[in-house]
């Protein structure tokens, strides 16, 4: 019986569009499985620092416990310096004061009845200020003065210098962008380092508050992706574009 290259040529398409169908699915489970990965290393993290802080509490009590028993024996001991509230309070008017400092004279004020886009608009309202978030990881006062905070997001390694937002983070390459207002660039070009999202969120968005790299929303970069940005080439599977504030509404 003679094929009928019609209905065969239909078939062979049809097949194709499943296999991208199932290719697509299958390139979707493997981003949500990494995903989970970043997010259990998280909860590893967060667990760790948990268990680190039990152990200091438990000193704190046992020393407790030790000027107790030196009170009963008539012994003279310094008990204000057990104060747990103290430290806390000391941290609590050091953030306050570097929060103070950094705002400068933004205004902190909003009109509670503003629209969503005059909101969004009166977040980027000072154009210098984006300049300089584009510059911060190339500026060396600002990486000292943002290291001091969080010395531990200085010494990130992005993929390459022509995506510099593209960082490994927990051992996963991932897409950072602005976990506020989902930015990852100024007028001048991308944000150069962590630093660059740091400072913006602190002039930006000053009354939220994060753990960690908080400020900072994360996407997961393919294998596929990374080997191709670190080579200097454009990724094949999801571009990394640059995402700018939105042009001030009115003057």
């Amino acid at each position: 019986m003679a094929p009928n290259w019609q209905e065969f040529s239909a078939n062979v398409h049809k097949l194709e569009i499943f296999t991208g169908i199932l290719q697509e699915e299958d390139r979707m489970l493997r981003i949500g499985i990494e995903e989970n990965y970043i997010a259990c290393r998280l909860l590893e993290q967060e667990a760790g620092d948990k268990k680190l802080k039990r152990e200091d509490v438990g000193t704190k009590l046992a020393n407790i416990e030790k000027k107790k028993a030196a009170l009963m024996r008539g012994e003279s001991v310094n008990v204000d310096e057990d104060d747990p509230l103290l430290g806390l309070e000391t941290r609590r008017m050091s953030t306050s004061r570097t929060n103070d400092d950094e705002a400068g004279n933004e205004s902190a004020s909003q009109n509670d009845e503003a629209t969503q886009s005059e909101k969004e608009a009166s977040v980027f309202s000072d154009p210098d200020d984006e300049e300089f978030d584009a510059s911060c990881g190339d500026n060396d006062g600002a990486r000292r003065k943002h290291a001091r905070r969080d010395s531990h997001t200085a010494v990130l390694q992005n993929v390459h210098k022509n995506f510099p937002t593209v960082l490994l983070i927990d051992d996963v390459w991932v897409e950072t962008t602005c976990a506020e207002c989902g930015i990852n660039a100024s007028r001048r070009g991308f944000f150069k380092a962590v630093s660059g999202f740091r400072y913006h969120h602190n002039r930006k968005h000053p009354d939220v508050v994060y753990d960690g790299f908080g400020f900072c929303k994360r996407r997961v970069v393919s294998e596929a992706d990374v080997q191709n940005m670190k080579s200097g080439r454009e990724p094949d599977e999801v571009p990394i574009v640059r995402k700018t504030a939105p042009k001030k509404i009115g003057h």
